[in-house]
């Protein structure tokens, strides 16, 4: 029921209908409200495809959402590749501009000269969806967009960015619901295993709030989910079916249902079909009636039993436990979903995660053991070859004084020799023989004498 409206409300409403094509007035005046009543910013925030709010500044991975009992639950083995393999890797979400494109609403003159194939591409546009929806096949994003701007006056294209959709997705269900999510009011989880029991609500605001949801594209979301050992739980939404609303407002924002997926630390990956990758991911889940929901985590290849404690963690793969799918009041409500995951899915998956978790643990300290180990023995290496270049250095510098001293005393020994050489040569050939005439004298000093002879001389 919508609330009672003046009549430049009603005038408002009622130019936004014509240009989107809407008849959802819940929605439309929902849309009006978040915008203060400003026409161009609500068509701005239907059609904007781009950017990320100002205020969104949460981290990449947030966590996730639940399945129901009463859903149809199948077991089905799949590989990496199997689940989908498809986007670019995930990203913190961008600070930019709310609304980063502004374009004119209303008519022009090009306008009216196209209105005649405009109008004609559109009827045949919406011919199509509404065969498509009878058959129960998804709407292909590009197949509404291109209607929609043939019929109505329509931002810019639709972007294929993964983390771009990812994030933009996230801001229209804060903007719809009035909710943030719960890494914004101090919920986030700790060390992707363990996870915060506080309320749901900001202590101080008393705000509801949404599940944290991965920021980036299902590639990503399944290869953390892998390597973190984590259940993943995959939500898609389609703009086409009218439970949508109820779906976003009343489930996603659920306290209790919050609460149940914060706590066991399922990651969450959210898509709308609209988006080329949540199509491709629905067509790969087989997903014919929305809102749906998934739920995919690691298992024994070979095995139907989660917990089976023969299979190691090299024979898992990524498998889609269950499937989920139909209206908020039943198959996905929030009581449904968390009797699901807190009877059903936890105890059926927590045996073989909690393994596998034991499991890394173990090859973690190995191998940070082993890293010890390692950095010991090339510690120990190190002094010894330290200890061993300092006693050879010792040894050489040794053995290079002996050698030094060697060469001197071997050069003094040498003077010596040569010294005592030449005295005796000098005797011989400088000092003239003596004779036996004459008179021969000799003087003695201190510790010294001095003797000679001089030859007689004859008469």
């Amino acid at each position: 029921m919508a609330p009672t409206l003046n009549a430049d409300q009603t005038d408002l409403l009622a130019q936004l209908q014509s240009i989107t094509n809407s008849s959802n007035i819940d929605a439309d005046v929902q849309i009006l409200q978040a915008t203060d009543w400003d026409l161009q910013r609500a068509v701005q925030m239907i059609y904007d495809d781009g950017g990320a709010g100002p205020h969104l500044h949460a981290s990449s991975s947030r966590t996730p959402a639940g399945t129901s009992p009463s859903a149809r639950i199948e077991q089905m083995e799949v590989d990496d590749s199997a689940v989908g393999a498809f986007g670019q890797p995930a990203r913190y979400r961008p600070v930019s501009t709310a609304y980063p494109n502004t374009w004119t609403v209303g008519l022009n003159l090009v306008n009216i000269f196209t209105l005649p194939i405009t109008m004609s591409l559109g009827l045949l546009s919406s011919l199509l969806q509404f065969i498509l929806r009878l058959l129960g096949i998804p709407v292909p994003r590009f197949l509404r967009t291109s209607s929609a701007s043939y019929t109505s006056l329509r931002g810019p294209p639709p972007v294929d960015d993964p983390m771009v959709a990812a994030d933009r997705l996230v801001r229209q269900l804060e903007e719809e619901t009035g909710a943030v999510c719960v890494s914004r009011v101090g919920l986030s989880l700790q060390d992707g295993e363990t996870a915060s029991t506080a309320s749901t609500t900001d202590a101080t605001e008393k705000r509801k709030v949404l599940p944290d949801f991965w920021i980036g594209s299902y590639k990503t979301a399944l290869d953390t989910a892998k390597k973190d050992i984590r259940i993943l739980c995959v939500i898609l939404m389609s703009e086409e079916h009218q439970d949508m609303p109820e779906f976003r407002r009343n489930v996603l924002t659920d306290p209790d249902l919050v609460r149940v997926l914060t706590d066991n630390a399922i990651l969450m990956w959210a898509g709308d079909i609209r988006d080329r990758e949540a199509y491709e991911v629905a067509q790969s889940l087989q997903a014919t009636t929305y809102p749906f929901v998934a739920f995919i985590a690691l298992q024994a290849r070979g095995h139907r039993t989660p917990g089976a404690s023969s299979s190691s963690s090299a024979a898992t793969r990524l498998a889609v436990l269950s499937r989920h799918e139909g209206p908020p009041s039943s198959a996905t409500s929030a009581p449904t979903l968390q009797a699901y995951i807190t009877s059903t899915l936890i105890p059926r998956i927590t045996p073989l995660l909690t393994r596998l978790r034991n499991e890394q643990r173990a090859r973690q300290a190995e191998r940070l053991l082993r890293e010890e180990q390692d950095r010991a023995f090339r510690e120990a290496e190190k002094r010894d070859r330290d200890r061993i270049e300092k006693r050879r250095a010792e040894e050489r510098a040794r053995v290079q004084a002996e050698e030094e001293k060697r060469r001197q005393e071997e050069k003094e020994a040498l003077h010596a020799a040569r010294r005592d050489q030449w005295r005796r040569w000098a005797r011989k050939a400088l000092v003239p023989p003596e004779t036996r005439d004459g008179v021969r004298i000799a003087i003695h000093l201190c510790r010294r004498s001095v003797s000679g002879g001089w030859p007689g001389q004859r008469p």
